[in-house]
């Protein structure tokens, strides 16, 4: 059984001394400007964590995906999420490193829930404070009834591929052959701890 599979397993003499510990620790903070939203509409964020199958975590199914709550937008056109995100892995390679995919939701008036964009970024690669900027883009119709349905703010264009595989660049032709057009921005702060990093070839810089 590969080291992964065994600690999934929960197997208790799975040695650990010589994995890749990482922790992220940090918030989803704020979004936006949204372009196509309303001031009335409130935006929120599905999220998940992806990572390569030798990325074991430590509790899996929790915090690793999920939703923040529905944010109204300030004078500015930003939406405070301040969602806790605490994601601890193990693993025995370092390919494939964890990434974050977003899903930016609008909630107007009548309850009806739509996309605005999507976006992924690399969770950080060095230990300490660090703040992301995850910038997200929005498909666009490739026909006339879909752009005036999107001028009128009833959402995005439909992705013709799973999100996973197209934020994490697996469909390549497929990415490169959609249109699409640049949104807001998610913004992240996190502190992460490393263990054994130089076991794995991981540099760390000395202040």
């Amino acid at each position: 059984m590969l080291l992964a599979e065994r600690l999934r397993a929960g197997a208790s003499r799975v040695p650990t001394d010589d994995l890749l510990e990482i922790h992220f620790i940090g918030e989803l903070e704020v979004g936006g400007p949204f372009p196509n939203t309303a001031a009335s509409e409130r935006l929120a964020v599905d999220y998940a964590v992806v990572a390569g199958s030798d990325w074991v975590p430590m509790c899996p199914g929790e915090g690793y995906s999920g939703q923040t709550q529905a944010a109204s937008a300030d004078s500015e056109g930003m939406h405070v999420f301040n969602h806790p995100l605490d994601l601890h892995f193990f693993t025995a390679s370092i390919a494939e490193w964890p990434r974050l995919h977003v899903q930016v939701l609008k909630l107007d008036r009548n309850g009806r829930t739509q996309t605005v964009s999507y976006g992924s970024v690399a969770l950080p690669l060095a230990p300490g404070y660090q703040e992301l900027h995850c910038r997200t883009w929005a498909p666009v119709s490739t026909t006339l009834r879909g752009r005036v349905s999107a001028a009128y703010g009833f959402g995005s264009a439909h992705l013709n591929a799973p999100r996973s595989a197209l934020l994490d660049g697996r469909l390549p032709e497929v990415r490169s052959q959609m249109i699409t057009r640049t949104s807001g921005a998610i913004c992240l702060t996190m502190d992460t701890l490393l263990r054994n990093a130089h076991i794995h070839g991981i540099l760390m810089t000395k202040t």
